[in-house]
């Protein structure tokens, strides 16, 4: 029994880093949208208590609730136990730029009905843009741009305003803005002068320039009406102003053209015996559209939506100052077989074009062409909507008969000076036998001055003059009774 003893010394390490949980993925964030760390749990197979230490990169100091900064900072887990085992986690926080949605107001409101307009977004942090447009009508149209800032987009129908709505994203989508602009469009003003002004030595466009003047600005590039390829044709050159203010208003049935005339030597166009103008009201009239539309150019573009045009006086000749008078609206009627001999809503230009084919004896057999004289009232429509420069309303529809003042069918009625200084001539030319009484009345109805009364000739010029000089300054209309139905001309007095 003598005992023998061996000791052994065994020493156990511990080689088995702790293990940290959950394993948080790389988090992508939108500025100012919080930021959320997971807290990590850390478990360990030897020591119950590991030292756990949250590390940044912008910031060493910073702890998981911190704000973080835009851009990307790297985040550390750092699990050691007793044993000096170390395990760590690491991950990114992306945080994007803060995006804002923004839209430029416009500096001048678009006018209705017109193209080319631009909309820009003033966003910041944006990567892609969408834009839409809503209206009443769909008739606001975006037409370029879309996916940048900038868009171009078409006005609308007057009166009925458009929502721009823009989505803005970046961070590949992740982070998303939405916002949006409410505009109205400006009436469209379009200015225009009647068959009365052009043949009026007395009359002033917009108070600043006299007729005659105006026709020389006018026919710096002459004027064709009719068609040179049928030889059917009236040439006017700027030497003719004085001519032209000599030959018009015009009246008498409208006829096509015969022969290469000029202002001086109107070769097959039929003159009035007494007075020398131009006795053919489809000539008349056309002259007078070829005159507006050097007048403005916008004219000859816009687009007759439907047959009756609705239009309101203005606070003035600026388009883009002015704004319409309330209860000054009226309506006037494109004979319907003119307006529908077109396969579409068509332009000015368009129907002074088929005025031209037909005084030059040329107009298309198929489809069926309107009547001259319905084509001169479809002028004369035009000429007078926007006399002395008036907003456009809207377009309704009639496809019945036209009650235009001025077109044939309905007597022409001119005013010289308007607006005068109380004293001014009144020129009447109908188109059948009846009878005529002329009142000058107030905008309530009110009787000022009774001006004429009599039987009356067809085609024959009736002139008289407005006697009262007590007339205070102010807004008149002159009443034309003629044949039970009544006509009704603005009159502005200035003293």
């Amino acid at each position: 029994g003598n005992p023998a003893s061996v000791s052994q010394i065994i020493t156990v390490n511990d080689v088995t880093a702790p293990t940290i949980t959950p394993q948080q993925s790389d988090i992508y964030v939108c500025y100012p949208d919080p930021v959320n760390i997971i807290q990590v749990q850390v478990t360990d197979n030897c020591d119950p208590n590991p030292t756990v230490v949250f590390t940044r990169s912008d910031d060493p100091t910073l702890g998981p609730n911190d704000p973080f900064p835009v851009g990307i900072t790297t985040v550390t887990w750092t699990a050691t136990d007793y044993c000096n085992n170390t395990s760590t986690h690491s991950f990114i926080v992306m945080r994007y730029p803060q995006l804002i949605c923004g839209i430029q107001p416009p500096a001048v409101l678009p006018m209705c009905g017109t193209p080319n307009h631009t909309l820009t977004s003033t966003a910041v942090g944006a990567d892609t843009y969408y834009w839409t447009v809503t209206s009443a009508d769909n008739s606001w149209v975006i037409t370029g741009g879309q996916n940048s800032p900038t868009i171009t987009y078409d006005a609308g129908s007057t009166g009925v305003p458009a929502v721009f709505t823009l989505t803005v994203t970046n961070g590949n989508g992740l982070c998303v803005e939405v916002c949006d602009i409410t505009i109205t469009c400006i009436p469209p003003m379009y200015c225009t002068m009647t068959q009365g002004f052009y043949g009026n030595p007395g009359g002033m466009y917009c108070g600043y320039i006299g007729t005659q003047p105006l026709l020389q600005q006018l026919l710096t590039n002459g004027l064709i009406i009719g068609e040179q390829t049928t030889n059917n044709y009236l040439a006017l050159v700027q030497a003719d102003a004085g001519c032209v203010l000599s030959r018009l208003p015009s009246g008498g049935p409208a006829s096509a053209l015969n022969g290469a005339a000029t202002c001086a030597n109107p070769v097959g166009i039929a003159l009035h015996p007494q007075s020398g103008k131009f006795h053919n009201v489809l000539l008349g009239q056309a002259i007078t559209l070829g005159l507006n539309l050097e007048l403005d150019a916008d004219l000859a573009t816009m687009v007759i939506h439907d047959n009756v045009i609705v239009t309101a006086e203005a606070t003035s000749c600026d388009k883009y100052t002015s704004t319409t008078i309330p209860g000054t609206d009226m309506s006037f009627t494109i004979p319907w077989d003119v307006y529908s001999y077109f396969s579409s809503a068509p332009e000015v230009q368009d129907i002074y074009d088929l005025a031209n084919q037909a005084l030059g004896g040329n107009l298309a057999s198929t489809p069926a062409p309107p009547s001259l004289g319905d084509i001169a009232e479809a002028l004369a429509a035009i000429n007078e909507a926007f006399d002395e420069c008036r907003k456009l309303v809207d377009f309704n529809h009639d496809e019945g008969n036209s009650s235009m003042a001025g077109a044939t069918g309905n007597p022409n009625i001119n005013i010289y000076p308007n607006p005068s200084k109380g004293a001014f001539k009144v020129s009447i030319v109908v188109p059948e036998d009846g009878e005529g009484k002329v009142d000058l009345i107030s905008t309530d109805g009110s009787l000022v001055e009774m001006l004429f009364e009599s039987e009356l000739k067809a085609d024959v010029v009736y002139e008289f003059e407005s006697v009262s000089r007590t007339t205070a300054t102010g807004v008149y209309f002159l009443r034309f009774i003629y044949n039970d139905k009544a006509y009704y001309s603005k009159v502005v007095v200035i003293k």
